[in-house]
């Protein structure tokens, strides 16, 4: 207790009576300028910001996202002596720490590492397309049996069974003849529901890794050369994977219309600042600069003919071609992107570092 009232007394001493040290603005290394009174937002708790409380600092672990704090005083690092630094946290280590208020509460930050980290939201956009869900490997498959009006056996409720629930689920039903047959049934009656809902005009989401090149001032965008969907099964049908299909549980698609989607708008203030916050931590964006993308789609009601698909090796014996009534194809109506080479603690969704979008009909500036 005596070494807290030590602290919290030094604290006052060296910060909030010393106000030689105090900066009325900081220029981060991104380049963005704050000045006290500015609004900062909060993004994921990803380090770098604590609650200051009586003089203390205190590590957050309640969810913060998307609230408003206001800078009240900035300290340069660079002007603090040796015991001001060590009353700081030991992982705050840029030039920039603030005080920030908001939501009833005082905060400390270092702010060039929590903007990087994604602690400071700088670029937020959540992805979104109105109606759109995320496309899952069983709902693929009933527009796969619908497509090829596939008929509907125990060996097809079996895979679409697989589908929908997990392996250790599967294994303990497996396990018993009488649950399997009531199962069978009820999957069975869920296919065929979920396959007289079928809506081509519906719109899916699907997570993809987005490759692009540098940005390209006169475009103002990055070009893209790939895209990649990042819950492929990369070992189940290497003949299709090869030749730029996707197998995504009992089904298979690529993107007809990729090629419309090659520049991923961004505007120029926006890009560089993804350059600088490349080299905040020594990255470059080259042309191997992986972006996460949301890629809005549209199944095409298209039987295709395996025979038919460009670079696909004929099996020797037409009934041994495992691949018949597999393929999808798929066209792509929108695409958002976002970087996210960060030291990310979590999974969830991403919506900050948000770099640009580009649509089916997306003119580029």
């Amino acid at each position: 207790m005596n070494k807290i009232i030590l602290l919290s007394f030094l604290w006052l001493i060296c910060f909030t009576n010393n106000a030689i040290h105090a900066e009325n603005s900081f220029k981060t290394y991104f380049g963005k300028v704050y000045s006290i009174g500015d609004t900062i937002t909060i993004g994921r708790n990803n380090g770098y910001i604590y609650e200051f409380d009586n003089s203390q600092t205190r590590t957050i672990k309640q969810d913060l996202s998307g609230k408003k704090l206001t800078i009240s005083q900035f300290y340069n690092i660079k002007k603090l002596n040796t015991l001001q630094r060590m009353l700081l946290p030991f992982d705050m280590n840029s030039n920039g720490v603030i005080i920030a208020k908001g939501n009833g509460k005082s905060y400390l930050i270092d702010l060039d590492n929590a903007i990087f980290n994604g602690s400071i939201m700088l670029s937020y956009k959540k992805s979104y397309f109105d109606g759109a869900t995320d496309l899952t490997s069983d709902i693929l498959f009933a527009y796969r049996i619908k497509i090829y009006n596939i008929k509907i056996t125990d060996n097809i409720v079996e895979q679409y069974l697989k589908l929908c629930i997990t392996p250790k689920e599967y294994g303990r039903i497996q396990s018993d003849p009488f649950i399997m047959s009531d199962i069978r049934k009820k999957y069975r009656a869920k296919l065929n529901e979920a396959i007289s809902q079928i809506d081509f005009n519906k719109v899916f989401r699907l997570k993809c890794i987005t490759n692009v090149k540098q940005y390209d001032m006169d475009k103002n965008a990055f070009p893209i050369w790939k895209m990649e969907f990042t819950d492929r099964d990369f070992n189940k049908n290497r003949q299709l994977n090869d030749i730029g299909y996707c197998t995504f549980g009992e089904a298979a698609f690529t993107f007809k219309n990729s090629k419309e989607f090659t520049n991923l708008y961004c505007p120029p203030e926006k890009a560089k600042f993804l350059y600088s916050l490349a080299r905040y931590k020594s990255y470059t964006l080259n042309d191997k600069t992986d972006l996460v993308s949301y890629v809005y789609i549209r199944i095409q009601n298209k039987r295709i003919d395996t025979y038919q698909i460009p670079g696909y090796k004929k099996p020797i014996d037409r009934s041994d071609d495992k691949l018949k009534d597999f393929c999808i194809d798929m066209n792509i109506i929108k695409v958002d992107g976002y970087y996210v080479k960060l030291n990310r603690k979590d999974k969830e969704e991403i919506s900050d570092f948000y770099v640009g979008s580009i649509t089916s009909n997306t003119t580029l500036h």
